[in-house]
């Protein structure tokens, strides 16, 4: 019944078709293998075949032929069992292998004849579309088929092609050898341009998966035409080319045809230069590629079939001629011979445009390149080796074809087909069918590269994969990168990334197509965090590694720096300085000139000039709270201590100025305890400033960053309110000071100590006004810290020596005091002068040259006498005691007093 539906089934399925003569070699055997060879390539249409096809197609069919001689001439396999062909030509055309397929199917559905020969399988095809279409009809009929040069992953579905095997990796292995090759070159930009077919289409399919997997980005994906012309190359190269935002790197998935097409058109490209190749299995090391255009083919990657030679087989193919061809059809063989020789065959049907004749007896040695024939070799030895199996399993006594052999069970063959293992031809290794019926992946890498003087494949590398328990790929890729050169000899790898590797301090903005990026740079005070900007916070900066916030270190004033330190020894030389000349004064105490001077005031104004130069020393200190407190009481108060005596002192001399200018009695505020009085109220007022400052706003010790220096400072909190507060009633003192100085600039007395007095008041204006400049407008702490330091430093130096310079000076050169330059004080008020004489005509000087200053001529008295000396009318001041009272002397219009009482 089966074998009559099988008959119903052909009668209807192939009814018409024609076998036709030409286009098919056979050979005589027990068995007979079908076989389909591209020996032409296609025509202008489907039903038509092309030109010659040497490599793969004719190599291909005699390397079949060549492997069945010599399993024909074993007796370890199939002994007693010549194994047969029926080779058809392809012309990889998908309507003339459906057809010849057809054939191979009425063959094994003709009635058996006895001892007549058993049809087992079919080798081939060539091409994935045309297997596809094979394997479609073959597997109705239970025909096993193992193709030599198949790649589509297609093919792989054993649930649709469960009697197809094949001796070649499908593209999932060249996927991922591919994506290997492109991770080892740092490409992560590719463009992607396949041909129509089952087996370009299927294979970029598979190539764009694998890509995806690695998220290497893909460009563009240009599909090419079934037959595209010329114009469609150019166009293809021209849309590669279009941007400079496109990869610089395109993968061909094309046949042979339309890669060298795709040459040509980027020779024509004038921007066609930036493109690299990258090649598929059906590039190679095909020469029929290149030919032509092997200047812009330069530096091009091209994956082939694991390369390996078989001398045996090169030995065989370089023996046939034209004349000694002994198989049934010479037709090929003669193809073969004239395009090889560029000669015309006489008497030969096919007719060539060469001139030359040959005989057919020219050395075989025309060729350059071998096709990888082991592909084809393996094939006849796995058909052979599982023929065996099944003659073994079948006919255990006999050593030929037993009757439990025919019917041919090719069911039962194929499933010794799928547990076989044979040598491979070119490397001896075992090999055998993986569980989708297929051969693991092994490949070898080409640079086509100018060598020695020609262009020539250079072998560079090789991939070696299996397929794993769990179907994965897992593979070794072996790359020798001292060998690759690129276009024009370049040892530069091209660079073709649209994610380019960010710093540490970036982060990936992905674009629109979710696959290209660009970096993003941070700010430089950001870290990054899941690939986030996070800035830290203040007094907090990245770490190397940008991944998190350290915080700075803390940064203070301290005498480590050069100029703290020359800061630090100068006031510590003025503090010593101040106790010398204190210890002086104290020593001399009871001396004229010391008592004169106002020995009170100058203790205060030496523990003020003290003060004024311990400001430094707090100041250049690591700050603490309880330092913030003293640095904000010392700085106020010292200046205090200082210009509140001062101010008394000057006053004191204004006011007997004044008095007695106007014939005035002194006033009982000059007198020595009126002043200590006042002087202490003025103390106490700055010191109540700084309780109430302390109440409402207290020093703070804080860390304040400051971005411009990126430095964390520790520092007590300053407000310029706060420091308004401090410092204006101490301007308001020294203007005071100044006003009076400058008032009593004239006054002779104490040898000249009220011009000492506005000489150094004049110099403390100067500082104060730049350091009030420069202070206020310093935001940096530490740079106000070390104007504070200085000001307070020359201040305290300035008053030290202007005040107290000449006092030292005259009291070791002076050994004599005139009654009429000293002054002395009293309790209650400023004692009598020594001589009246000596005042009026102080006096008069001095107002005389205060009306001089002022532009006008006065006249001077003139009921003024000549002075009289000046110890007249004036006892010894220090022959009475501590009190003192006025006693008015009459004289010719004048008024004074005379001193009664010494301190």
């Amino acid at each position: 019944m089966i074998g009559l539906w099988y008959i119903s089934f052909a009668s209807f399925f192939l009814g018409g078709i024609v076998e036709q003569g030409q286009g098919k070699l056979t050979t005589d055997g027990d068995i007979i293998l079908g076989a389909l060879f591209p020996i032409h390539m296609i025509g202008n249409t489907e039903r038509n075949c092309g030109v010659f096809n040497e490599l793969v197609g004719y190599q291909y069919m005699e390397a079949m032929l060549y492997a069945m001689d010599k399993i024909n001439n074993r007796t370890d396999i199939l002994p007693g069992i010549k194994l047969g062909a029926i080779i058809y030509d392809t012309c990889r055309s998908p309507t003339i292998t459906a057809d010849k397929t057809k054939e191979f199917i009425k063959v094994t559905l003709q009635p058996p004849k006895v001892n007549g020969s058993e049809f087992a399988g079919v080798i081939g095809a060539f091409k994935s579309g045309n297997s596809v279409l094979a394997a479609n009809f073959l597997r109705v009929f239970r025909i096993p088929q193992i193709s030599y040069g198949s790649l589509s992953v297609k093919l792989s579905n054993k649930n649709v092609f469960n009697y197809f095997l094949r001796t070649v990796p499908p593209d999932s292995f060249f996927a991922a050898a591919l994506v290997k090759l492109l991770v080892r070159m740092g490409w992560s930009y590719v463009s992607v341009v396949f041909s129509t077919g089952t087996w370009p289409e299927t294979g970029a399919q598979e190539v764009e998966k694998a890509l995806e997997r690695s998220k290497i980005c893909v460009g563009k994906s240009i599909k090419l035409s079934r037959f595209p012309k010329h114009e469609e190359f150019v166009k293809t190269i021209n849309s590669l080319t279009s941007d400079d935002g496109q990869p610089n790197i395109v993968i061909l998935v094309t046949i042979q045809r339309d890669s060298h097409g795709l040459l040509k058109a980027k020779k024509k490209n004038p921007r066609g230069s930036r493109l690299s190749l990258v090649g598929s299995l059906e590039w190679s090391n095909r020469r029929d590629i290149t030919q032509g255009v092997e200047d812009i083919a330069d530096g091009t990657i091209a994956f082939g079939h694991r390369e390996g030679t078989i001398p045996e087989f090169e030995e065989y193919f370089q023996s046939l001629t034209f004349n000694n061809y002994s198989r049934n059809n010479k037709e090929w063989v003669g193809e073969y011979w004239q395009m090889t020789y560029k000669c015309k065959l006489k008497n030969f049907s096919k007719p060539t445009n060469y001139t030359k004749e040959c005989t057919g007896n020219e050395p075989n040695t025309g060729y350059k390149e071998l096709a990888p024939v082991q592909v084809v070799i393996n094939a006849v030895q796995a058909m052979a080796n599982g023929l065996d199996a099944l003659q073994k399993h079948l006919c255990p006594n006999t050593t030929k074809i037993c009757d439990e052999m025919r019917p041919l069970n090719r069911p039962l063959l194929l499933e010794f087909l799928r547990n076989v293992t044979y040598k491979d031809a070119a490397f001896h290794f075992p090999v055998s069918f993986n569980a989708k019926q297929e051969v693991d992946g092994n490949y070898t890498i080409y640079n086509f590269r100018w060598n020695n003087g020609s262009y020539e494949y250079i072998h560079v590398g090789s991939w070696v994969s299996k397929l794993d328990s769990q179907g994965n790929i897992t593979g070794t890729l072996s790359l020798d990168d001292s060998k690759i050169r690129w276009a024009n000899g370049s040892k530069t790898v091209p660079l073709s990334t649209c994610r380019p590797e960010c710093a540490r301090n970036e982060i990936i903005n992905v674009l629109k197509d979710k696959c290209c990026y660009k970096c993003h740079t941070c700010g430089t005070n950001d870290i990054v965090v899941d690939n986030t900007c996070n800035t830290c916070g203040e007094g907090y900066v990245p770490d190397l590694n940008v991944s998190m916030c350290m915080k700075l270190p803390l940064k203070y004033v301290n005498v480590d720096t050069v100029l703290a330190g020359l800061l630090v020894f100068f006031a510590c030389l003025g503090m010593l300085t101040d106790a010398i000349v204190f210890a002086i004064f104290l020593k001399n105490s009871n001396n004229k000139l010391i008592k004169a001077s106002g020995r009170e005031m100058c203790y205060l104004m030496f523990a003020g000039i003290c003060a004024v130069f311990i400001v430094p020393l707090a100041s250049l200190s690591k700050p603490t709270e309880g330092l913030c407190y003293f640095q904000r009481f010392i700085m106020g108060l010292s200046f205090t201590v200082c210009y509140a005596p001062l101010l008394m002192k000057t006053f004191r001399i204004h006011r007997i100025f004044a008095n007695q200018l106007r014939r005035l009695t002194s006033s009982n505020l000059i007198g020595r305890r009126s002043l200590l009085i006042i002087t202490t109220g003025l103390i106490a007022v700055q010191v109540l400033f700084c309780v109430l400052v302390f109440t409402s706003d207290p020093p703070t010790l804080l860390e304040k960053f400051y971005p411009q220096r990126n430095e964390l400072v520790l520092e007590c909190e300053f407000k310029k309110t706060t420091f308004a507060i401090y410092f204006t009633y101490n301007a308001v003192l020294i203007v005071w000071c100044t006003f009076y100085a400058f008032r009593t600039r004239h006054f002779p007395k104490n040898f000249n100590e009220a011009m000492y007095i506005g000489i150094t008041m004049y110099l403390t204006c100067v500082v104060w006004v730049v350091f009030f400049a420069t202070f206020l407008n310093a935001d940096y702490s530490i740079s106000r810290v070390y104007w504070l330091s200085a000001t307070s430093l020359v201040i305290g130096w300035i008053t030290l020596l202007g005040l107290f310079a000449p006092k030292v000076y005259q009291l070791y050169t002076k050994r004599e005091f005139p009654r009429g330059m000293l002054m002395t004080w009293g309790d209650t008020s400023f004692p009598n002068v020594e001589s009246s004489v000596d005042i009026v005509n102080t006096c008069h000087r001095c107002r005389d040259t205060d009306e001089q200053e002022k532009g006008s001529q006065g006249s001077r008295d003139e009921g003024s006498r000549d002075e009289g000396s000046p110890d007249e009318g004036s006892p010894d001041e220090g022959s009475h005691d501590n009190k003192s009272r006025d006693i008015p002397l009459k004289s010719t219009g004048e008024s004074g007093f005379v001193n009664s009482a010494s301190e």
